[in-house]
């Protein structure tokens, strides 16, 4: 019995030796200290006390091998995502030597800050369990301790009332990225796909320096009417290749009528579009398609009409003959009468 059931408390709660310290709510959070950060900005090589003063900082306390700790993982990767532009700082750390955290890195896909060698820091904050979360409020303080499974409520509320003291270091590094992306579709000539990145960086990003340049480029593409003509003809080329691939579709294996529904509304909306010119190359055979189909389809009815027509004549003469029949009687009946007088 004790060992069936051994495994089990084992992969949820996992105990360690006594911890020296015990970090409670409204405790100042103790400094953190590892031998190794991974996945910081491009050019950031640590996170420093500087980084976090002023953020909403969560710290997961995990192992490569803890079960829940890897299941906790593709809810903190969307967790991070929603938070970053509010100064939400996930911070995982791991007591394992930097070899190990390496290689588990190598197979698992953890969008957030990940440290190893935190053993120093693991006991400042009295862990004996794995995962064990923390929630450091701008100030400081230890808000919340919990399961990370549980962070979503209490993270929102204190978002809400206890906000960031600006961006934080995770939004600068993203912006830098994106901004670097824009400015690579931008002289690719993929203005749209430029445009998109820019309009991005000025709202997400907008009291970062890059956020503020993408705005003022916004504008410049803005006024330059053949920057603009060139974005409006790839939307109209893009929606007019998805109507071609539904025509198509739909006369191979639908109705043609209703594909001659799509071929019309590229010729007329688009006509200027590389769809255009395949649709019109392929309109009319499919419009004939769709008329002898059409003319099948009158001629099924107008059987189907006749038949039920013949029907029902066919009842009418039945009732007559009945009818004639009943008459006949009658009449036979009427001489036998005469005979008897």
């Amino acid at each position: 019995m004790i060992k069936r059931i051994l495994p089990i408390i084992c992969l949820l709660f996992v105990t360690f030796e006594p911890a020296r310290a015990d970090v409670n709510i409204g405790d100042k959070a103790p400094e953190i200290t590892v031998d190794k950060w991974y996945n910081l900005p491009k050019g950031k090589k640590s996170v420093t006390k500087a980084d976090l003063k002023g953020q909403i900082v969560v710290v997961e306390f995990w192992a490569t091998w803890c079960g829940p700790c890897i299941a906790s993982i593709p809810h903190l990767n969307e967790m991070q995502a929603k938070y970053k532009k509010d100064g939400v700082v996930l911070l995982a750390v791991s007591y394992e030597p930097t070899a190990t955290v390496s290689k588990f890195l190598g197979s698992r896909k953890m969008n957030y800050v990940v440290a190893a060698g935190g053993e120093t820091t693991r006991d400042a904050f009295g862990i004996d369990g794995y995962p064990t979360s923390f929630i450091i409020d701008p100030d400081g303080n230890v808000v919340w301790k919990g399961h990370p499974a549980t962070i979503d409520e209490p993270l929102a509320k204190i978002v809400k009332e206890t906000p960031a003291k600006g961006k934080s270091f995770l939004v600068s590094g993203s912006a830098k990225s994106l901004a670097t992306k824009a400015d690579k579709l931008y002289q690719k000539r993929d203005y749209e796909g430029a445009m998109k990145a820019y309009e991005q960086l000025s709202k997400d990003y907008s009291e970062t320096k890059e956020g503020k340049t993408a705005k003022e480029k916004l504008k410049k593409m803005k006024g330059n009417s053949s920057i603009m003509e060139k974005i409006k003809s790839a939307k109209e080329e893009r929606q007019a290749d998805k109507w071609l691939r539904c025509a198509r579709a739909l006369a191979q294996y639908g109705d043609p009528a209703d594909s001659v529904k799509y071929y019309k509304r590229i010729i007329d909306k688009y006509p200027n579009t590389k769809s255009a010119k395949f649709a019109l190359s392929e309109y009319d055979a499919i419009k004939e398609k769709a008329g002898k189909s059409a003319s099948k389809n009158d001629a099924s009815s107008e059987k189907k009409s006749a038949k039920k027509s013949a029907e029902a004549d066919g009842e009418d003469e039945d009732e007559d003959s009945d009818d004639d029949s009943d008459s006949d009687d009658s009449d036979d009946a009427d001489e036998d009468s005469s005979d008897d007088e």
